[in-house]
């Protein structure tokens, strides 16, 4: 398994591409990024090891995590993914959130819902959700 780490954004959020190496899927979790060279660095990396990217996962739905999805969706064609109980902060409601909290873009609605105990594959790669509410109720 791949693993690379982007901090990105004004709250230094840690966004992931985690690949499978064998068969180069790729995910990337929380793309808080707002900044075009932000996602540039994360883009050429994806780019520079022939990864192809299956899912867009936010471990919850504050803007610093999810305001990337929309750039990432639009290039890469990919579905979003999130635990149901914060899919309700993406969509309409992302952008209010995010205008509120400062940022410019924000997240269209998910695609998929996770819940506890869900599988994410990609490649060789299985990936269990937990749902661990507390920082928000996703």
């Amino acid at each position: 398994m791949m693993v690379k780490m982007f901090t990105v954004g004004n709250f230094f959020t840690n966004c992931y591409v985690v690949a499978s190496e064998k068969t180069k899927e790729a995910i990337i979790i929380d793309p808080g990024f707002e900044d075009k060279s932000e996602a540039e660095d994360i883009f050429k990396f994806i780019k520079t090891n022939a990864l192809t990217l299956k899912y867009i996962v936010n471990t919850h739905g504050h803007p610093d995590h999810t305001c990337g999805n929309n750039m990432v969706k639009k290039i890469f064609n990919v579905p979003i993914l999130i635990h149901k109980s914060d899919a309700p902060m993406l969509g309409e409601i992302s952008k209010r959130i995010a205008e509120f909290m400062g940022f410019a873009s924000f997240s269209p609605p998910a695609d998929g819902l996770l819940r506890d105990g869900d599988t994410i594959k990609f490649g060789k790669i299985t990936l269990k959700a937990l749902h661990t509410p507390g920082h928000s109720s996703g």
